[in-house]
């Protein structure tokens, strides 16, 4: 039987030769990865994230909106394919992240409880 969660420690020359995509497949194929179904992926020392996405941009060929509706522990979900989606383009995915009405409660970086409410007494 393979472990519960399964730990990665990349190097950084394999952090710096591979795609996030290619590692992810190489754990594939070399690994229990496919059997466990997750796994944790530790950064080596000396990695640090972009500074910037500045000029980054990719296509998501076919996004997937998805719809819940419901209550009172009865919910329904509606998945609906939409048409590609660039990430920095003219109605792109950054665009609509940045929406007012995709905003969290209280605005970005506001402090959400989403706990659910108490049950009446």
């Amino acid at each position: 039987m393979p472990p519960r969660e399964l730990v990665f420690y990349p190097t950084l020359a394999e952090v710096q030769s591979l795609t996030f995509g290619e590692y992810v497949e190489k754990l594939e194929r070399e690994s229990d990865l496919l059997q466990v179904g997750i796994a944790r992926i530790v950064a080596p020392d000396g990695w640090a994230p972009r500074a910037s996405y500045e000029g980054v941009d990719f296509v998501v060929p076919r996004p997937v909106r998805q719809h819940a509706s419901g209550g009172r522990g009865v919910y329904r979900t509606c998945l609906l394919e939409e048409r590609q989606l660039s990430l920095l383009g003219p109605n792109g995915f950054k665009e609509k992240a940045e929406a007012p009405e995709a905003q969290a409660p209280g605005g970005p970086g506001a402090d959400v409880d989403v706990r659910a409410p108490a049950p009446a007494s």
